[in-house]
């Protein structure tokens, strides 16, 4: 998270926790004590706290244990899938991202030559339609 923008994503989840107590609360069995997964990543700690916070009320630990789960390689932490999956870092992983490739060149051509007779001397390429 940027440092600018921290405060007010914080507030946000802080705010979800609000909504989604509202909404949800009632099904929650108040004589049980919730588990909240979240990863080591701080950010995700933060989020997992300012969204109990918000659900729960800043005394929230009474009601709610954080779990958090070790994200690196060797741990198994179905919370990072990419870490636990061997394809997950390897080329064959960026199948969606090669078809949408392929597809964009096929969907855009048409509209890129529309582009291109109407913008006088830009030239005019598919990234730049997609864009």
């Amino acid at each position: 998270m940027e440092a600018a923008t921290r405060p007010a994503i914080l507030q946000q989840l802080f705010d979800s926790g609000v909504l989604h107590y509202y909404d949800y609360g009632h099904l929650y069995n108040t004589s049980t004590k919730i588990i909240a997964r979240t990863t080591t990543q701080d950010r995700m700690l933060k989020s997992a706290e300012y969204f109990l916070a918000g659900f729960f009320g800043l005394d929230w630990t009474n009601n709610a244990t954080i779990e958090v789960i070790i994200e690196g390689n060797g741990f198994n932490n179905s919370l990072a899938g990419y870490d636990n999956c061997n394809n997950s870092n390897a080329g064959v992983s960026a199948g969606g991202t090669n078809a949408s490739k392929i597809w964009e060149n096929t969907y855009l051509q048409n509209a890129t030559a529309r582009f291109q007779a109407l913008s006088g001397g830009f030239t005019w390429n598919v990234s730049d339609v997609y864009k």
